[in-house]
């Protein structure tokens, strides 16, 4: 009898390949990157925003705001300020004062001090009528009016220019009715002023009156050929003779102009202090998104390394199933099965394979080898 040698069982391929073994998979410990930089996904540098164009020239704009508030305009109103302050007091005095006559506080050229200012004088002598002019539209207590200005001769040569008071025009802007001055000699009273600086605008002639834009001795003087006094004087009182509505006299009040050049010393102090609030706010924002970045960028690596943790998971309970698989097709018993005892693990295997792979149709190459085995 001759012996049959027992050859070794190989293996049943599956004619699928196997699917390459996974290696574990490290735990991802790197911020993820993010869109809000274009280098490197962190939050800009606080250097780098503060260096635009945009914050420079907000920080310049703001501090020559707060050095012109400090050097021009504060001390503009508060100059105005003191010489309100200085006026009044010098309107003050001149009013505790009797009049004089005119020829006691000016001197023989017609100049006066800043003291002499606001002081009443006496006049005596009479009015120069033609040479009458009017002051032109100037806006006194809520009215355009019309001054005028007529030279006055004293009883000592001198003439000096006097305005005699105003008159309101009338509602299309045309001179109204003005008493002429009668050139008889009179004693009136009138206050000490500096005379005006030339009106660049030319004189015009209009309603039978040559009108100016400014009390300027000078002027008047170009313009009748008299020699005036550089001071002039203002009728302050409508009982005096040939006088018209009267000048009133600038109130003994300070205004508002202390209170502006405060106000200007606060705004110099509120740009800057703005400007410390902006760039403040900027770095706390900038904290806020790198805290941000940082605690997104933590969430991120945990989901990662959860999703490893459940791919691990995955393969580990599928690797006893497969262990178990070849255990059986190794083994003896399997082996030595009758043929009848094929189909049913072929079956499994197939479904086994569908299941992992997918697929509608049964495994034809585990039928195969069902047949071949028979």
């Amino acid at each position: 009898m001759v012996g049959v040698s027992a050859r070794p069982q190989q293996p049943e391929q599956s004619g699928l390949p196997e699917a390459p073994a996974q290696p574990n998979q490290p735990r991802n410990t790197d911020v993820p990157q993010t869109n809000r930089s274009a280098n490197n996904g962190a939050p800009t540098s606080w250097w780098k925003v503060f260096a635009k164009p945009s914050w420079i020239i907000l920080a310049l704009s703001l501090i020559a705001f707060s050095i012109l508030a400090f050097t021009v305009l504060a001390p503009w109103q508060l100059n105005k300020d003191d010489e309100i302050v200085d006026r009044n007091e010098r309107i003050q005095q001149a009013y505790e004062q009797d009049p004089v006559p005119f020829a006691e506080l000016v001197d023989a050229s017609g100049g006066i001090t800043i003291d002499e200012e606001w002081h009443r004088v006496i006049l005596r002598g009479h009015y120069l009528p033609e040479h009458e002019m009017l002051l032109r539209l100037r806006p006194l207590e809520g009215s355009q009016v019309f001054q005028s200005l007529v030279p006055f001769q004293l009883d000592s040569g001198q003439t000096v220019l006097v305005n005699r008071g105003f008159a309101v025009a009338n509602r299309d802007g045309s001179v109204p009715e003005i008493t002429p001055p009668s050139g008889t000699h009179i004693t009136t009273e009138a206050m000490l002023r500096f005379g005006e600086a030339p009106h660049e605008a030319p004189p015009i002639d209009d309603a039978g009156y040559t009108q100016v834009r400014s009390v300027s001795p000078e002027q008047v003087e170009e313009l009748t050929g008299l020699e005036l006094a550089d001071a002039i004087v203002n009728v302050t009182a409508a009982e005096q003779p040939e006088a018209l509505e009267p000048i009133p006299v600038p109130k003994l009040d300070r205004g508002s102009h202390l209170s502006y050049g405060f106000q200007w010393i606060a705004f110099g102090i509120m740009a800057p202090a703005g400007l410390a609030y902006f760039v403040y706010a900027e770095l706390r924002e900038r904290r806020r998104e790198r805290a941000e970045h940082t605690t997104e960028g933590q969430s991120q690596i945990a989901d990662v390394n959860e999703q490893v943790d459940v791919g691990e998971q995955a393969d580990a309970n599928e690797q006893p199933d497969a262990d178990k698989t070849a255990a059986q097709a190794n083994s003896p018993a399997g082996a030595s099965a009758p043929a009848g005892s094929a189909r049913p693990a072929a079956a499994t295997r197939s479904r086994g394979l569908q299941d992992r792979y997918g697929g509608d149709s049964a495994n034809q190459l585990a039928k195969f080898r069902g047949r071949r085995r028979r």
